[in-house]
């Protein structure tokens, strides 16, 4: 059960009557029945207008339009929004019709396909950094653990016009683990993971392109 300190209300119900003589009761029970019921609550979309006012300067009569803050995310969409078809799309592996019918019909935020791959791209180049750096630790590991198995990519970032196969690759160390698409599974693909120069002890399955 959840701690009662989570609770958004509690509420006490007392029997009236006795349920075997009829008498009348009162008084407070220490240990009562417990029983919880989860509930979400109505969600409705956040929509925030920005305008910007153009004015005329009285001197010179240039006229000056204001910018948007660097916070105003150009793509029309919050921060939120695009986590959350980010992790539709990446963690529960959800098509892109998916993800658009599940932003509509449970957030009631309708957004077309191409949405949908562009706020992903989005999500992508905001983790573009910490990617790179746990790609750069794992590389400068004195044991990593390499291996690669087929994977279904498609055409969904555009980068695979051709349809090939493609191939998931993972290296693992004690604290990180990095994952990384690849359209071959040769020497290039596990140099790129690796690193050219990986000078440390690697635990492979002799495949050709880790040897």
């Amino acid at each position: 059960m959840y701690p009662i300190e989570q609770c958004s209300s509690i509420i006490d119900h007392h029997p009236n009557t006795c349920g075997c003589c009829g008498e009348a009761l009162s008084g407070e029970d220490k240990n009562p029945y417990r029983h919880q019921i989860v509930e979400l609550p109505p969600i409705t979309p956040i929509v925030v207008e920005h305008r910007l006012h153009q004015l005329v300067c009285s001197q010179c009569g240039n006229t000056t339009r204001a910018v948007w803050p660097i916070d105003v995310n150009p793509s029309g969409y919050g921060e939120r929004v695009v986590a959350t078809v980010a992790r539709k799309s990446g963690l529960y592996r959800h098509s892109h019709r998916m993800v658009k019918t599940a932003m509509e019909d449970l957030f009631g935020i309708p957004m077309s396909k191409p949405t949908v791959n562009r706020l992903r791209m989005e999500a992508s180049m905001a983790l573009k950094d910490p990617v790179d750096s746990a790609k750069k630790y794992v590389q400068h590991q004195p044991v990593v653990a390499a291996d690669e198995t087929s994977f279904n990519q498609g055409n969904i970032d555009g980068n695979n016009p051709k349809q090939r196969q493609a191939w998931l690759w993972v290296a693992v160390t004690p604290l990180v683990t990095f994952f990384e698409i690849a359209l071959t599974r040769c020497t290039s693909s596990a140099q790129n993971l690796l690193g050219e120069n990986f000078t440390g002890i690697l635990n492979s399955d002799r495949h050709g392109a880790t040897g």
